[in-house]
């Protein structure tokens, strides 16, 4: 994709390896060091996120910090905080209060749209008005608001208290159908999502202002991964030690070079899941940890089953990730148990497919979720690294695609950004400390890198799944 390279992160010995691996060890005659080393649990989500998405190449870095542009579009939804404040009897003028951030994105020719208020035809008593859906009483049209007026941020309005991070808008209720009103209409509810349904300009009027909320940015930060590996002196000098599947120390480094390597990889994996953003300067020193998945996905998209896991639930949970993220296509990563469970509620059932294409592309096993109702498709994958951090009856669902209904994006929400890329030091000689007496060979593999996290509201945590 643009802006990245194709690096990818997989395991030491995964499918891709194992051939080339194997030929040369038989080459050698060596055939039985294949068995030397295992992996438990092979990389999985890192793999997928790097082999979809790609890095960001260090030219793209210019500092450890790094501010990125959201490339969301503006918001056009709000759900309130609180109710609506009327201030008196027989009018049709109401406020409500809108985040700072919501409302930098309006001006007066937009109409804002109810989901929870209601009116008949015409409105000209309170009773017109209500939070049923009423059709037989009459009841039945989506109130619509007329922005009147929008406050500052921060700052009290009309006799409005200042609300912290909020913005008063003056608005007319019943728009189109409210003339005047007798009585006093229900204020709008708490939780209520209004939503921008038109945007109406009068003749020979003057441009608005232009929106202040053209968009936001993320920051991440780049961290510091060292890791020392090396052999003593018996294995250096001397001829060292021969074993049964080591001739000498070489091949001993060699061995502990490739632990080494595969435990700073899962190391870094379980880095782009658990990482806590933390930047700490204390004098000429610093500190900085990238943060990761988990802590990116918003309270809001945490999935409750609270249930066993059935086909049913299933289509509930995919349905209710496919709406909110607006996308087309999802990941989800489960632990071992949760796969366990999937499974068995797919047992002699369709929809539970397959990918033969992904599967052989990511080198482990991915099945896609069709049939819920929505056009989208999710693909699953067993993740046993979940497990190994507290989650193994739970799973996550993240938004890696690149394209946006058809359109291709330049960036996904997910990339690693390497600012130096993995080395193994020292370049210049075979040890540290080799001209100051020390005789064994000390190494140690470096790398600094990050993680871009994007599109927050599109990324999901499933819990509650019971036996």
């Amino acid at each position: 994709m643009a802006g990245s390279d194709s690096t990818t992160y997989r395991g030491w010995y995964d499918s891709p390896h194992i051939q080339d691996r194997l030929r040369m060890y038989a080459q050698e005659g060596d055939l039985f060091k294949y068995f030397a080393v295992r992996e438990i649990n092979p990389l999985s989500i890192l793999t997928v996120i790097s082999e979809k998405l790609g890095t960001v190449p260090a030219e793209m870095l210019t500092d450890w910090r790094f501010r990125y542009q959201e490339y969301d579009e503006i918001d056009y939804r709000y759900k309130t905080a609180s109710a609506s404040v009327q201030p008196v009897a027989a009018t049709f003028i109401d406020y409500v209060k809108v985040t700072n951030n919501f409302g930098a994105g309006l001006h007066t020719n937009f109409r804002l749209a109810t989901d929870t208020t209601f009116t008949a035809a015409a409105v000209t008593a309170h009773t017109h008005v209500s939070t049923t859906f009423s059709p037989t009483a009459g009841i039945y049209l989506p109130e619509v608001l007329k922005i009147l007026a929008i406050g500052e941020p921060d700052s009290a309005y009309d006799g409005n208290a200042a609300a912290t991070g909020f913005t008063w808008l003056k608005i007319k209720r019943a728009h189109g159908v409210c003339t005047a009103v007798t009585g006093q209409m229900p204020a709008i509810p708490t939780a209520t999502y209004l939503t921008i349904v038109n945007s109406v300009a009068k003749t020979n009027q003057r441009p608005n202002p232009p929106v202040a909320k053209n968009g936001s940015y993320l920051e991440n930060c780049i961290q510091i991964t060292r890791e020392s590996y090396g052999i003593g002196e018996h294995l250096t000098q001397g001829g060292g030690i021969k074993t049964f599947l080591m001739n000498n120390g070489d091949e001993q480094l060699d061995l502990n070079f490739t632990l080494n390597r595969t435990r700073l990889m899962k190391t870094i994996e379980r880095a782009v899941l658990m990482g806590k953003k933390s930047m700490v300067e204390i004098g000429n020193e610093s500190e900085y940890e990238t943060g990761g998945i988990i802590e990116f996905i918003p309270s809001d998209n945490y999935i409750n089953v609270n249930g066993v896991l059935n086909v049913s639930r299933i289509n509930d949970i995919i349905a209710q990730a496919l709406d909110t993220s607006g996308v087309r296509e999802l990941y989800m990563f489960g632990g071992s148990t949760y796969t366990k469970y999937m499974a068995a509620a797919y047992e002699n059932k369709r929809g539970f497919g397959d990918n033969t294409q992904l599967s052989v592309n990511y080198g482990m096993k991915v099945n896609s979720i069709e049939g819920t109702g929505r056009d989208g498709i999710t693909h699953y994958i067993n993740a046993p690294i979940l497990s190994e951090l507290g989650m193994d009856k739970q799973a996550i669902i993240l938004n890696l695609t690149e394209y946006n209904y058809g359109e291709k994006g330049k960036y996904g929400c997910f990339q690693i950004a390497e600012k130096v890329a993995m080395s193994d030091d020292p370049e210049d000689q075979d040890s540290y400390e080799s001209n100051s007496g020390f005789k064994g060979t000390w190494r140690e593999l470096y790398y600094a890198f990050g993680l871009v996290r994007r599109l927050a509201t599109t990324h999901f945590r499933v819990y509650g799944v019971t036996e």
